[in-house]
C-alpha cells in the first residue's frame, strides 16, 4: 500500500514538472509534448479530480512565468475536455490507439482553440468569414500539433505501456 501511494505521488510530481517544462522550454512552433502529456496522464491518474487539479495547477504555474492572457480559462477547459473524452473514447492504451488519440486530441484542440483566439483577439472584426480565415491560417499550427502529438504519444505511451506491463508482471 505504501509503495502504491509513493508511486502515485511520484507520478503526479513527474507529470506536473513535465507539463510545466513543456510550456516553458523553447520548442519549434507548436511542436510540444503538452497535449500528449495531458491526455496520457488520464491513463496514470484514475481519480478525475486529482487529474484535473494536476493539469490546471501545472498550466497555471507555467503560464504565471509566461504571462496570463485573455481566454486562458477556456484553453484550460479545452485541455480538460480533451483529456476526459479521450479516456472515454479510447479505453485501452495500445499502439493503434496512440495514433488515433494523437489525431483526435490535436483535431479537437485546434477546432476548439481557434474560436477562443478569434473571440479574444482585439483587432479582429467578428465576422464568420474572419473565423474561417483564422482556421485556414492556423492550418500549419494544426499540422505541427498533430505531428508532435502523435510522435510524443508514441514515446510517452510506449513508456506507460512497458511500465504497466512490468508492474503487472512483477505482481505475478
Amino acid at each position: 500500500m505504501f509503495k502504491e501511494k509513493y508511486y502515485y505521488i511520484h507520478i503526479l510530481l513527474v507529470l506536473a514538472v513535465l507539463i510545466i517544462l513543456s510550456k516553458i522550454l523553447k520548442h519549434p512552433p507548436n511542436f510540444t509534448p503538452l497535449i500528449s502529456i495531458i491526455v496520457l496522464s488520464s491513463f496514470l491518474i484514475k481519480k478525475k479530480s486529482i487529474l484535473i487539479a494536476t493539469i490546471i495547477l501545472s498550466l497555471l504555474i507555467a503560464d504565471s512565468f509566461l504571462g496570463l492572457y485573455p481566454g486562458i480559462s477556456l484553453v484550460y477547459l479545452n485541455f480538460i475536455f480533451i483529456t476526459l473524452t479521450t479516456k472515454i473514447i479510447f479505453k485501452n492504451l495500445n499502439f493503434i490507439n496512440l495514433f488515433l488519440m494523437g489525431f483526435y486530441s490535436s483535431f479537437i484542440f485546434f477546432l476548439l482553440s481557434t474560436p477562443i483566439h478569434f473571440f479574444f483577439q482585439e483587432d479582429v472584426v467578428m465576422k464568420f468569414e474572419n473565423l474561417l480565415n483564422l482556421y485556414k491560417d492556423g492550418y500549419l499550427f494544426f499540422v505541427n500539433t498533430l505531428f508532435s502529438t502523435i510522435i510524443f504519444n508514441y514515446i510517452i505511451g510506449s513508456i506507460i505501456i512497458v511500465t504497466n506491463f512490468e508492474r503487472k508482471y512483477k505482481k505475478n
